[in-house]
């Protein structure tokens, strides 16, 4: 049932950043979205924001991914609604497979 909200709150987290993206040039807003998954890489290795079930790894790769993505918008006009689906596909399937295996 966790890992069932928690796919619900980053369904609610690619809404409100498909909303952002209207007003933000789109870019930019990949390279906000790469810093704030490495400030939570971060704070999560040093045990300094705890509660999160998802493994430390997942914030690391989706920090990875969306530097990528960052630096493929700059070429490559990506539309947030791609873009977000792109970035948290890990956190999207790595919950899926819980609430599948919770069955």
């Amino acid at each position: 049932m966790e890992h069932l909200f928690i796919l619900f709150k980053w369904f609610i987290f690619y809404i409100i950043g498909l909303l952002i993206a209207i007003k933000f040039p789109v870019s930019p807003f990949y390279l906000l979205i790469c810093t704030g998954f490495s400030i939570g890489f971060i704070l999560r290795k040093l045990n300094l924001y705890p509660g999160k079930p998802e493994p430390l790894w997942l914030d690391g790769y989706t920090a990875i991914l969306s530097f990528f993505i960052f630096l493929l918008s700059i070429r490559i006009k990506i539309p947030p609604s791609i873009g977000l689906l792109m970035i948290f596909s890990l956190h999207i399937i790595f919950n899926l497979i819980k609430i599948i295996e919770s069955m």
